[in-house]
């Protein structure tokens, strides 16, 4: 068995030298593997500010050791010398220079290993992991490193139309069998066929003769594939939608540690971290360093029991609508990045209208769980709650061009105007202008609009930046924008069903 000890020490050259050879004389003697990193700094004081019991905590505890594994590079790799580099072994430097401390990695192949040993403290814990509750009888953790992210493989960026996470349903996909992380994360896939290799040469080989569409793993597939296959292979996706949240796991009775490795990690967290993380993996979301959401227990606890919600999408560009077979527009993006940062994944149905949807969203058997865009009022919060309005978009009236009767809003009296069925418009036109004919159209607005563009109504009552898109899109030339309506915006947010 190989054991490593990295050692940081803030000192004079001198005591570090001497230090240095009386250590090497010692491994000499015992057999052991030993590698030096270097503290960058000689300062006497610790460069976070610890409180005089903290102070006091690591000079009581001058030793610890972290147990960090090889077998997921660059977080350690093993050189030809015997020494190893990496992002922990560069991470756990730092923060033995910031705190004026030792921090001391215990290094091995075998993962399983070095959890035992400090599952029964012959070591003082683990130096990166997964968050991961299952873990908290044992260890206490820090705040969050970092995150890491799987990434989805392929023969060539330009063979594939992937742009997030859901679209991999239907797929072929490998992985690593022994990954179960990555497992979990691929059984958010119903429709996805999985296949478990057992190393990264039998994934690839599976992938160029074509047995499976994509590979989906973490970031040692990444290391290999760079190191061992020189650009035969793309990265199409990284899935920010599922981080994994890295954090350092210490022996459940040195609850002291916690706090001081935090304040070390909040500092390198500025500037060092980064640095860090862009040298050892290159392109990475570094968004999530200042914006993943902070959640409480419960909301976490929630998310995982409902780890996909369900989304309507509707004929409603260029906020939401289906483009070749994919949801797209605003909307969709900015649900998309509030599942990313929440940690959800969003499925999408479409081609369901509006009353449906909506009968859906009250029957609560997990078709639509979600309405991406909804008007708050009295009627919908019988079976809905809301988001706060991200949407106001101004009411208008349309009629045909060679229409010169309607030029004011109380000229449609009489008249008869299309409407999208079961729209909350619907409703509020009805009852605040009773001698408007309302014409419920069943379908989207493109229906609407051609029942005007036809003569089938006089007028149309709707959102304008809809209107307009469906309008030159269509190719409904002979539709005009005639006049402003007194119902305001139309103002709409996420609309959840009830429970």
């Amino acid at each position: 068995m190989k054991t490593d000890i990295v050692i940081n020490m803030r000192m004079s050259t001198l005591n570090k030298s001497l230090t240095i050879a009386f250590l090497a004389i010692s491994i000499f003697i015992s057999g052991l593997n030993v590698d030096f990193v270097g503290a960058q700094s000689s300062a006497p004081e610790p460069m976070v500010t610890l409180t005089p019991e903290e102070q006091a905590w690591l000079k009581a505890h001058p030793e610890i050791v972290l147990g960090a594994p090889t077998n997921y590079p660059p977080s350690v790799i093993r050189q030809a010398d015997g020494t190893h580099i990496g992002l922990t072994v560069d991470l756990f430097e730092q923060i033995s220079r910031v705190l004026n401390t030792s921090i001391g990695l215990h290094i091995e192949d075998s993962w399983s290993d070095i959890q035992e040993k400090a599952k029964n403290r012959e070591i003082d814990g683990l130096a990166l992991g997964a968050r991961d509750t299952s873990r908290d009888a044992i260890y206490n953790a820090t705040d969050v490193v970092m995150p890491t992210y799987f990434s989805v493989f392929g023969r060539s960026r330009i063979e594939y139309q992937i742009e997030r996470f859901s679209d991999l349903d239907s797929l072929r996909i490998g992985y690593k069998s022994a990954a179960r992380p990555t497992r979990s994360l691929l059984e958010r896939l119903p429709s996805a066929t999985l296949k478990p290799y057992d190393s990264h040469e039998s994934l690839t080989q599976a992938l160029v003769r074509r047995e499976i569409d994509v590979i989906v793993a973490w970031m040692s597939y990444d290391h290999w594939r760079k190191q061992k296959l020189q650009g035969t292979i793309d990265k199409i996706l990284i899935i920010e939608e599922y981080p994994i949240e890295i954090v350092t796991y210490v022996r459940n009775d040195w609850p002291e540690l916690i706090p001081i490795l935090n304040k070390a990690i909040a500092a390198l967290k500025q500037d060092e971290l980064p640095r860090i993380i862009n040298k050892w993996f290159g392109e990475w979301p570094q968004r999530f360093f200042s914006d993943r959401l902070s959640l409480t227990a419960e909301e976490m606890a929630w998310i995982k029991t409902h780890p996909r919600i369900m989304a309507r999408v509707g004929n409603f560009p260029p906020f939401h609508s289906t483009v070749q077979g994919k949801p797209t527009g605003f909307s969709i993006d900015l649900l998309d990045r509030i599942a990313a940062l929440a940690g959800f994944d969003v499925g999408y149905v479409s081609s369901i209208p509006w009353p449906e949807g909506l009968e859906l969203i009250r029957q609560r058997d997990g078709r639509v769980d979600l309405q991406i865009t909804a008007m708050n009022t009295a009627d919908h919060r019988e079976i809905m709650v809301f988001s706060k309005d991200y949407l106001e978009l101004p009411f208008k009236v349309l009629t045909r061009a060679d229409n010169t009767d309607i030029k004011d809003f109380d000229d449609l009296i009489g008249k008869t105007v299309a409407i999208e069925k079961g729209y909350a418009l619907v409703k509020m036109v009805r009852e605040a202008y009773p001698d408007i004919k309302v014409k419920e159209v069943l379908g989207f607005a493109p229906a609407a609009l051609r029942t005007v563009s036809s003569g089938k109504a006089d007028a149309y009552i709707g959102n304008l930046p809809v209107a307009n898109y469906h309008i030159s899109n269509l190719g409904l030339v002979n539709l005009k924008v005639a006049a402003s309506t007194p119902f305001d915006f139309h103002k709409l947010g996420f609309g959840v069903r009830k429970d």
